[in-house]
C-alpha cells in the first residue's frame, strides 16, 4: 500500500496514486520499485510540475534498465 505525505488532502492523494499506477501500467513490481526509490521524495507542498518530473525520472530510469 502506498502512503503519501500530503496530509489530509485526499483529492491530491488519489490523483497521485492513480498517476503512479498508470505510469507503472498496473504492475505491482513497478509500484513497489517506485515506492522504494521515489516515494520519499514526495512532500506536501510539491506542485504538480515537480510531481510530473519525478514520474518522468522514474519512467526514464525504469526504461533504461529494461532495454
Amino acid at each position: 500500500m502506498i502512503f503519501f505525505k500530503e496530509g489530509r488532502n485526499k483529492k491530491k492523494q488519489r490523483e497521485h496514486f492513480w498517476k503512479i499506477i498508470k505510469i507503472c501500467r498496473f504492475s505491482m513490481s513497478k509500484v513497489s520499485l517506485f515506492e522504494k526509490k521515489y516515494l520519499h521524495k514526495i512532500y506536501p507542498e510539491m506542485c504538480e510540475g515537480e510531481f510530473e518530473i519525478l514520474l518522468n525520472e522514474f519512467k526514464d530510469e525504469y526504461n533504461s534498465k529494461n532495454l
